[in-house]
């Protein structure tokens, strides 16, 4: 549970650091949950009239002159238009208009041409523009500059602010409307500013990430609240003009337009509710508005936004949805939201609704993991899991509540992943302790029967201990050599090594008139001593046969019943030749040997280390194997210590 404990403090220390890995994670989530819920469009959803490829192709490159963009937005207003934001920027006069036209060459030609006498619209395409800008209905677009140095603002003004209300609640301060601040303006000429219903900037700021899901829905400049594109087209077509800003001493709290709240959150931004891809909304190229291909049923009483798809021409920006989402969609999907009231919020009780479940999915994972079985925790894990995930997009469908299942998912996660590693780690010191106890008990009862044997046969009671670590020194160092290196692992030596003592395990059934004869045996005494090979082949046999396979019993198996064999055939108990011979009972035969001659019998005195490797020597290709004899040979020093060590008392 401490543990529990202090990983759930981790996750809620990040929840309130927010690092840039996390948070960036987090948006993906919410770009998930956003596709995942089904689009919702209000009935009079905005529509899109798209000065595209087909447009220019008929009507010629853009920028077209201003006649033509002032007959394509009579257009939209004969057809009936509740409003129609504009995408574009004027920003300079129309350079096609014959008067300009006729200037240029007096200047750069010295050609002086008279004017006709024609209306002042037909010589300068602006005035046609601003003709039908006074119409009403038509809201120009413009962008704030965020520079230190201002933007000129030469033959410009500033746009029209926003008839606005400031309303404070809860103790917000007076002189702060925590909007966003620009430095300067990048506006439309000033005839077309003073003439339009209204203007609107276009303004849009990606999350760090640089996908687009939310945007300002206004803005500060020179002590004066400007509303977005969208925002301004909306005011429009609403029967009130008065926008009511609400502010807290958090930051601002929502924008009511028409008597229709907007959630916005502490800048004063919306959460854009995409309905889908780009094409989500009609789109009507404007070559079929100019043609009179357009029925009035498609535009009446809609709010249009005008923009354009052409190549190279196209402002994009990537959303949850795609990455190339168009600029002028963008105002409609904002518009629609309103309109449609199915917002996102976050508010700021989420806050602590996300933290409170962050630490209950902790103790609750923490306390399943102690008191429960791994199943039922994965199961936890899994439902736990799939809840949080089906909560948020519920959440996000029915309530606009954009809840973020990350950190108890994460908290979920590692309690689980941390926790079941450290039940885990416990258990295999369990598991290695109760092995470590089992192998001692192993050790013991191995060196108990040896003894058996051993108190049979009195004068070789330090022959099990020298012949175990004879084993254990020549298979380590066979253990280097190439062609025994795969077959003298750290497993297999430690089994010759603890097997080594049973390796004369059968002379507990010799009779004590042959085992403890003082002279050499007859051909039929040495016959019933041959026997204790086999003997010991049945005793180790019957344990198999109750425990099962044991690589323990094996190695002992081999160890009892081959070490008297010879490689020349002539050994016993079954007369195996060469390789035939098991390696644990060629390296068992050497071991044994030696021993044999180093020590002495009631028969025989003991022999110089020298004269006994010498023997060993004498026996290789006969009673040894030979590539086992060249390897003693190079270690032979390593059993004269071991000897030493293990000098038998009794002798």
């Amino acid at each position: 549970m401490i543990c529990g404990a202090g990983i759930m403090a981790i996750m809620v220390l990040l929840y309130v650091q927010k690092p840039f890995l996390l948070s960036s994670f987090e948006l993906k989530i919410f770009d998930t949950l956003v596709r995942s819920i089904p689009g919702q469009k209000s009935p009079n959803s905005p529509v899109i009239v798209d000065i595209d490829d087909r447009s220019l192709e008929q009507f010629g490159q853009w920028p077209w002159p201003r006649y033509r963009t002032a007959s394509l937005m009579d257009k939209l207003i004969d057809l009936g238009a509740l409003a129609v934001g504009i995408d574009i920027l004027f920003s300079e006069p129309d350079r096609t208009s014959l008067y300009r036209i006729i200037q240029e060459m007096e200047r750069d030609l010295n050609a002086g041409i008279p004017l006709p006498p024609i209306s002042s619209e037909l010589l300068d395409n602006d005035q046609a523009m601003i003709s039908t800008l006074k119409k009403g209905a038509l809201i120009l677009g413009f962008a704030f500059s965020f520079h230190q140095d201002k933007t000129p603002n030469d033959g410009h003004i500033s746009p029209k602010p926003v008839n606005i209300i400031l309303k404070q609640i809860e103790g917000a301060p007076d002189d702060q409307t925590f909007l966003p601040k620009a430095e300067g303006i990048i506006g439309n000429i000033r005839s077309f500013s003073e003439s339009a219903a209204g203007e609107g900037f276009f303004n849009i700021r990606p999350d760090p990430d640089g996908v687009l899901r939310r945007v300002p829905m206004l803005m500060e400049y020179a002590r004066n609240i400007y509303p977005n594109l969208a925002l301004a087209t909306l005011a429009s077509a609403s029967t009130s003009k008065n926008l009511i800003l609400s502010t807290s001493p958090h930051g601002v709290e929502s924008l009511t337009v028409d008597e229709r709240k907007i959630p916005l959150d502490e800048q004063g931004n919306l959460f854009i509710r995409f309905q889908g891809p780009a094409g989500t909304f009609q789109y009507y190229s404007a070559s079929d508005v100019l043609n009179g291909k357009i029925r009035p049923d498609d535009i009446k009483n809609r709010i249009v936004f005008v923009g354009t798809s052409a190549a190279g021409l196209k402002d994009t920006h990537t959303t949850p949805y795609s990455a190339a989402f168009p600029g002028v969609e963008v105002h409609a999907t904002i518009a629609d939201t309103v309109l449609n009231g199915n917002f996102i919020v976050r508010p700021r009780w989420l806050t602590i609704l996300e933290l409170i479940l962050t630490v209950f999915v902790g103790l609750s994972m923490s306390a399943t993991l102690a008191w429960a079985p791994a199943l039922v925790s994965l199961g936890v894990l899994f439902a736990g899991s799939i809840s949080l995930w089906l909560g948020a997009g519920w959440s996000l469908e029915f309530k606009g509540v954009l809840f973020s299942p990350l950190y108890p998912l994460l908290t979920l996660i590692a309690s689980f992943s941390v926790l079941s590693l450290l039940k885990f780690r416990i258990e295999e010191k369990k598991v290695l302790a109760k092995t470590k106890e089992l192998n001692l008990v192993q050790q013991v009862t191995i060196e108990t029967v040896a003894n058996v044997a051993e108190t049979r046969d009195p004068e070789t009671g330090g022959h099990i201990k020298r012949t175990q670590h004879y084993v254990r020194a020549f298979a380590e160092y066979l253990s280097k050599q190439p062609e025994y290196k795969k077959r003298l692992d750290r497993d297999e030596i430690d089994l010759l090594f603890q097997s080594a003592p049973l390796h004369d395990l059968g002379k507990v059934g010799v009779p004590d008139y042959v085992l403890l004869k003082p002279d050499r045996l007859t051909e039929e005494e040495f016959a019933v001593m041959k026997r204790h090979t086999t003997y010991a082949n049945d005793i180790i046999t019957s344990a198999e046969h109750r425990l099962g396979n044991s690589s323990f019993l094996r190695v002992a198996r081999e160890l009892a019943y081959t070490h008297q064999e010879k490689w020349d055939g002539s050994g016993y108990p079954q007369g195996l030749k060469g390789e035939e011979i098991p390696l644990a009972g060629r390296i068992m035969a050497i071991a044994d040997v030696y021993d044999a001659l180093i020590s002495r019998r009631p028969y025989k005195d003991k022999m110089p280390h020298e004269a006994a490797v010498a023997i060993i020597i004498k026996g290789s290709g006969t009673h040894f194997d030979p590539k086992l004899v060249e390897a003693f040979l190079q270690m032979s020093d390593e059993f004269k210590k071991i000897a030493s060590r293990f000098i038998d008392p009794s002798i």
